[in-house]
């Protein structure tokens, strides 16, 4: 996990964010028109790279990410429950192999 405090520092404020969203550029059409404010996206942390891309579209850029990478996703509960803490432990369950990583 990343620390906080990278997207804190006055260095990663003042990067550029006038570029094209890199979401858009790749896939063109076919990922929807961009929206919002163009964000800075690491693209393997903890490497200084980054890119461009626009908020609709960061939510894709980080799915493919995990894709590529083979990195597995936190599984949500389908279920209803009571109380949040119910919830919680039901995830913890369904990602016993996440939280024991």
């Amino acid at each position: 996990m990343m620390e906080a405090k990278i997207y804190n520092s006055q260095e990663w404020r003042e990067l550029p964010r006038d570029g094209e969203c890199v979401v858009s550029f790749l896939f063109g059409e076919r990922a929807g028109p961009c929206h919002g404010l163009i964000d800075r996206h690491h693209v393997n942390p903890p490497d200084e790279r980054s890119v461009q891309v626009c908020h609709r579209h960061h939510p894709m850029l980080e799915s493919a990410r995990r894709r590529l990478f083979g990195e597995p996703r936190w599984k949500s509960c389908p279920h209803i429950h009571r109380t949040r803490e119910a919830r919680e432990s039901c995830e913890r369950r369904l990602n016993r192999d996440l939280v024991a990583a």
